[in-house]
């Protein structure tokens, strides 16, 4: 293959040249480049120019190549420390420019001109690289993510933090990364989590003439999913030594205050839920208590007949039992989310207990709802607080009624699997929308298909998941709409003595 113009040219020069491809390996090098470097005209300079280059600098001059790869035309220049053939070190003057996309080109075309290290322009370069150390440190241990891009959006720095903000295991990989590969790493969200557009980002903004205040994004890695929320506040800035502009852009990371200020307004919303449903809920039985009160109390002003004395006392006492109950999930739930909430578990055998809660639940049903109960004679045991697991019971099975029509069947099961005692109510209702589903647990929620002149607080579901969680065991559901669901409880068993 024929050796390109560019190539050629290179070599025949006398100025000091070399020209390197996008990865930064040697493909010529003109004589004076190589007397330079202290070789004779039949000796190759070695194919990786960063392993003549000094320790120090070789950040610098990868920085450099790989901001002009991609860059035709564009020119950068440094002051490095390179080792001759003899193994000593002579100061470097280097012009770099961009020929990607040019006729025939490679990547780069690097001038060389030397200078001893005590000269005017090596000691101003060393002072210039002795500040912009300092402050690459100062900047590396700041809590905001610092990144400063050219007009192009090409990344000349970004400190530790940027590049854990941006999905990147280093400063030099996000340096190193394109426009295009940036964007292929993270998905930006605005406030709403709809992607936001990258052409509206405050550094670019700025840089069109715009005045931009601090803007809240969302980093969306793509390989793990993960996000964090960042506030970004870019400032344009004159470069001198190229005569355009570069931007400088805070990234404050936001992520934490952001959650703490989601669960406020979560918690404003319960609150606001709770009274809501609270007003409501208590206040319908205790208007009908005062009535059947008012009533009860005229008739026995008129010595009515006992019977019908006896009816509305009956009507008096079901509303204060329905009282107890709202009132006592509402206590139930206080102490859950105040973290009072106490069980005292001893061994129990299951099956017996299911076998007298469902006996207990037959005698105080108001509704004809067969219950089946399945279960072994004996066992298995499980170590679980009596009261409060009849509890939970009592309101699968109260749901189960609730939600299914009259005289539909209901189920209850107890089995051993898998290490593990599973109680199981099943019934033939209304069933749960798959997307209630991952909610019913949560306080307050209740299905899109539920009745909305059905009374509870909502809670009930939310206080028996709790229930079962503090026993170190699981409630789960399994439904269909029109087909009904079927609520599991699981607990570890009591291991063997």
């Amino acid at each position: 293959m024929s050796e390109s113009p560019a190539l050629a040219t290179a070599g025949q020069v006398a100025a000091a040249l070399i020209v390197l491809d996008r990865d930064g390996r040697l493909q010529v090098s003109s004589p004076a480049a190589r007397g330079l470097l202290g070789y004779a005209d039949g000796d190759a300079l070695p194919p990786e120019l960063l392993t003549l280059v000094h320790s120090d600098d070789r950040e610098r001059v990868a920085a450099l190549l790989t901001n002009l790869a991609d860059r035709a035309g564009a020119t950068r220049a440094l002051s490095i420390r390179m080792r001759r053939r003899d193994g000593s070190w002579c100061g470097v003057h280097v012009t770099a420019a961009g020929l990607a996309g040019l006729p025939a080109a490679p990547a780069l075309l690097l001038a060389l001109s030397a200078f001893g290290q005590t000269s005017e322009p090596y000691r101003t370069e060393q002072a210039m690289l002795g500040a912009r150390m300092r402050l690459a440190m100062v900047f590396e241990h700041l809590i905001d993510g610092i990144m400063v891009q050219d007009s192009a959006g090409h990344i000349l720095y970004a400190n530790r933090v940027a590049a854990q903000l941006c999905g990147f295991e280093s400063t030099r990989a996000l340096i190193a990364a394109r426009p295009r590969d940036l964007a292929a790493r993270i998905d930006l969200l605005d406030e709403s989590g709809q992607p936001f557009p990258p052409e509206l980002l405050p550094g670019r903004r700025v840089l069109r003439g715009e005045e931009v205040p601090p803007l809240t994004l969302g980093l969306r890695n793509r390989q793990t999913g993960t996000e964090r929320w960042v506030s970004i506040a870019s400032t344009p800035v004159d470069d001198a030594l190229n005569q355009s502009q570069i931007v400088i852009s805070v990234l404050h990371d936001v992520t934490d205050s952001r959650q703490v200020e989601e669960e406020l307004r979560r918690a404003v919303a319960l609150r606001d839920t709770f009274l809501a449903a609270a007003s409501h809920e208590l206040r319908t039985p205790l208007t009908s208590l005062q009535g059947y009160l008012e009533v009860t109390r005229r008739r026995l002003e008129r010595q009515a007949p006992a019977e019908s004395i006896a009816g509305g006392l009956e009507v008096a006492i079901r509303q204060v039992a329905r009282l107890t109950r709202l009132v006592g999930e509402l206590l139930d739930a206080s102490r859950l989310t105040r973290g009072l909430f106490v069980i005292e578990p001893q061994p129990l055998d299951l099956g017996q207990f299911v076998r007298r809660a469902v006996e207990i639940e037959r005698a105080a049903a108001t509704s004809e709802h067969p219950i089946t109960v399945l279960a072994p004679a004996a066992g298995p045991l499980v170590s679980a607080d009596a009261d409060r697991l009849e509890q939970v019971l009592a309101n699968l099975i109260g749901n189960a009624r609730k939600y299914s029509k009259p005289l539909s069947p209901i189920i209850v099961t107890v089995a051993e699997s898998d290490g593990a005692a599973a109680l199981a109510v099943r019934d033939e209702g209304i069933g749960i929308p798959a997307e209630d589903q991952p909610l019913i647990f949560e306080p307050f929620h209740r299905a899109r298909n539920v009745d909305r002149g059905l009374t509870g607080f909502g809670l009930g579901l939310y206080v028996a998941h709790e229930i079962v969680r503090a026993h170190g065991g699981t409630l789960a559901v399994e439904s269909r709409p029109s087909e009904g669901s079927v609520f599991t409880i699981t607990l570890p068993l009591v291991p063997e003595a």
